[in-house]
């Protein structure tokens, strides 16, 4: 009952639901709102890397001609990038030659930090890592880079046109005003908008009180507190039975389970009866 927002509650509509859907929370002010256009949605950034052809994820990684071994006989893997907020994260892997592209897909998936899914696809020998979170999330260069330490060279990252993708923020209009978003669903003035399809036609957004449910929600308490104090009533004037005494363990076990029942009813009747805190 304390919180205003159950009184507040809106209902929200999308001339262009294919376009663009929202909801609305009880701090949306009530109004409407046009979108002139949405002209892209937000994207992930992915790179690509190509095997030696014919090799499978079950093939050495010194076989899969990804990455060059080291005198040690190790490989050694630097995986550049950046979180949701634009952090840079460095994420350095090694292992043995003998290992599987398997094992370098299980290790890299296992780094949470990386946000990214490694898939190595038997069928066309390539390994796709691609990142969890959409936008342009690097403030300066690629999304992602892969960086082979025994060599120190990159082997791609995601501004290369022809095995990488940079992620794209969400773009769109508001009277004339271009506005980007990392994610496609976002929350602005109190509505989460989710944008669906890229679009030159204005999609307006309209939210109005929903009368109905704040109603309903007013109903609910009143129902409820003439509920509490029609039992509190009951209870201030519910007849006491002073000859019906809590019963003992010796008389429990001379009565039957029902006799005991409407004793206990009798015996506890009444405790409340004009109880002041309660009138």
């Amino acid at each position: 009952m304390l919180l205003s927002k159950n009184y507040q509650s809106k209902t929200v509509t999308s001339s262009n639901p294919s376009a663009l859907t929202v909801t609305a929370s009880p701090g949306a002010p009530a109004g409407s709102v046009t979108i002139d256009s949405i002209d892209q949605l937000a994207s992930v950034a992915s790179v690509t890397l190509v095997a030696t052809s014919g090799k499978k994820s079950d093939a050495t990684l010194e076989d899969s001609g990804l990455f060059t071994k080291d005198a040690a006989g190790k490989i050694n893997v630097q995986i550049n990038t950046f979180d949701a907020t634009g952090k840079a994260v460095t994420e350095t892997l090694k292992f043995d030659a003998t290992q599987k592209i398997s094992d370098l897909t299980t290790a890299i998936n296992s780094q949470t930090n990386l946000g990214m899914n490694a898939v190595f696809n038997d069928l066309t020998g390539k390994l796709v890592l691609t990142k969890t979170s959409t936008g342009n999330l690097s403030p300066g260069g690629a999304d992602i880079s892969v960086v082979d330490l025994s060599t120190n060279a990159t082997l791609v990252d995601s501004t290369n046109t022809t095995y990488g993708r940079e992620g794209k923020n969400a773009e769109y209009m508001i009277g004339g005003q271009k506005l980007e978003q990392t994610t496609n669903t976002f929350t602005q003035n109190g509505l989460s908008i989710t944008l669906n399809n890229v679009t030159a036609t204005a999609t307006t957004i309209n939210t109005t009180l929903d009368i109905q449910s704040n109603f309903d929600s007013i109903k609910k308490f009143v129902d409820k507190y003439n509920d509490m104090v029609d039992k509190m009533n009951k209870k201030v004037r519910e007849e006491k039975y002073r000859d019906y005494q809590p019963l003992t363990d010796v008389q429990r076990k001379e009565l039957s389970e029902d006799e005991v029942r409407k004793w206990e009813e009798k015996a506890m009747s009444g405790v409340l009866k004009n109880d002041s805190y309660l009138r």
